[in-house]
């Protein structure tokens, strides 16, 4: 039910683009027939919780459950913290009873993988229903190496013909998506890496699919054949190609068709839109910075809301999309805008804070953890001095803030560690500084904000 929650009635987890138990997007009602509508509901509420990315980093529920249970337990390694990440599941499917014995039930999959289930996860008595049934309707997860029964299911016996139907088309679906990993690997090699291709309109597509990619007599869909304005490929990581629209506003050396314009207000429906184009195209585009265009519509004018959307480009995407699953960080801002508007590089440009805010960030700390987990306490800081205190040893240590600020200035988020931040504050001083640069600046910061924040949510729901 926390995972449910999390996903979808959550403050962060809710979106507008989240599925709707009450609307039945999945079309388990189909599926379920007679059930009632709050049986329904649950099942569409168990069917989404493991195929949504939610939270503003479209991540998925069990990561973020489990991260707040590391917080609230102060444990990297908590166990159950563990379990729940690693929480697998099955899509509801039409499971054929395979075989069963005292305990339980052996079901196979439309792959022909069997899976083992316990009698007591079904309501009712599951050994009498797996005697006068061939399949069951039902999701599973996978929590501590065990199969468990997820929401409602459905005993049946469907007819061979319709079975068979199905299974093929689940089997197709799979192969389409799976089986052609790797397929395009020669042609991207012969093109130097080159993903992403662009084209006038869909009959030069399909004119470069045959002659170019080799398809032989490739199927042209009816609603391809009227499309007459520029077209951009791109070859997925499973092996397969995808195509969208907008080609003009994506800024690539081989695009002749961008323009800087249309770019300007179209370029958002990449981030916000679903349809627009696949999740890894976008961060493939994201990676190349391709869509320098894109901004908000700020009433401060289009110099600041595209500098804006620059700076945040990836988060955007993934806190308006909630499609993209890849944990990987693509883009970073290393560029700003000239008086003419032109990208300029720019060195520590929004990466650096200004020495009065990195005070107040030090002075806003209270408890941190270094990336070995350990505990310390900011007693004081100041324009001049900070003071970080050992909570197990209840040693404390006190160095000059302006060493600190030109650790921070010379020292990339990745970099910050002990014997780096050693020739700044000194040998003595350095683990205490590191810790706190990591957690400030560094690459602890995102997790020590979640920490707090969670903290809060803690003490506003009277949970400590």
């Amino acid at each position: 039910m926390v995972l449910i929650w999390l996903s979808l009635y959550s403050l962060l987890g809710r979106w507008y683009g989240n599925s709707d138990p009450k609307y039945d997007e999945a079309c388990l009602g189909k599926l379920f027939g007679q059930a009632d509508k709050e049986t329904l509901e649950y099942a569409n509420e168990c069917h989404f919780v493991f195929r949504m990315q939610t939270w503003p980093l479209s991540l998925t529920p069990q990561q973020i459950y489990a991260e707040m249970i590391r917080i609230e337990m102060d444990d990297p390694n908590d166990e159950i913290a563990e379990s729940i990440e690693q929480i697998k599941s099955r899509e509801y499917e039409m499971f054929q009873i395979a075989g069963s014995d005292l305990m339980g039930l052996t079901l196979k999959d439309f792959l022909g993988k069997t899976f083992w289930v316990d009698y007591n996860d079904f309501n009712g008595d599951a050994r009498k229903m797996t005697n006068k049934h061939t399949h069951i309707l039902a999701s599973f997860i996978n929590m501590n190496n065990r199969w468990e029964l997820n929401g409602p299911s459905l005993w049946t016996n469907p007819n061979k013909k319709h079975s068979q139907m199905y299974l093929e088309e689940l089997q197709q679906h799979h192969h389409w998506m799976n089986d052609y990993v790797g397929q395009y690997d020669e042609f991207i090699k012969k093109h130097r890496g080159e993903r992403l291709y662009f084209f006038r309109d869909a009959k030069d597509y399909f004119k470069w699919t045959k002659e170019d990619l080799g398809m032989k007599d490739p199927e042209i869909p009816p609603e391809f054949e009227d499309i007459k304005e520029p077209m951009a490929c791109f070859f997925e990581n499973n092996g397969q190609t995808t195509c969208c629209l907008n080609a003009k506003c994506i800024k690539h050396p081989n695009n002749p068709y961008y323009d800087k314009s249309y770019a300007e207000e179209n370029s958002l429906a990449f981030i916000g839109n679903t349809t627009s184009c696949s999740p890894d195209m976008l961060l493939y585009m994201f990676e190349h910075r391709l869509l320098p265009d894109a901004m908000f519509n700020d009433i401060r004018g289009r110099k600041h809301g595209r500098q804006l959307m620059q700076e945040n480009l990836e988060f955007m995407g993934r806190c308006m999309r909630r499609d993209i699953k890849s944990q990987q960080v693509f883009y970073r801002p290393t560029k700003t805008l000239d008086k003419g508007g032109e990208d300029v590089p720019v060195e520590r440009y929004n990466t650096k804070l200004k020495y009065e805010d990195f005070v107040l960030a030090i002075d806003e700390e209270n408890t941190i953890l270094s990336k070995a987990r350990k505990e310390w306490r900011v007693v004081r800081a100041d324009n001049t001095k900070t003071i970080i205190e050992d909570v197990e040893k209840g040693k404390t240590f006190e160095m000059n803030t302006r060493d600190l600020y030109e650790a921070h200035l010379h020292l990339e988020e990745n970099d910050i560690q002990i014997s780096t931040v050693s020739p700044y504050v000194g040998k003595e001083n350095a683990s205490a500084a590191s810790a706190l640069l990591y957690n400030i600046v560094g690459r602890g910061q995102s997790f020590n904000n979640l920490r707090k924040y969670t903290q809060e949510i803690f003490k506003y729901l009277k949970l400590k």
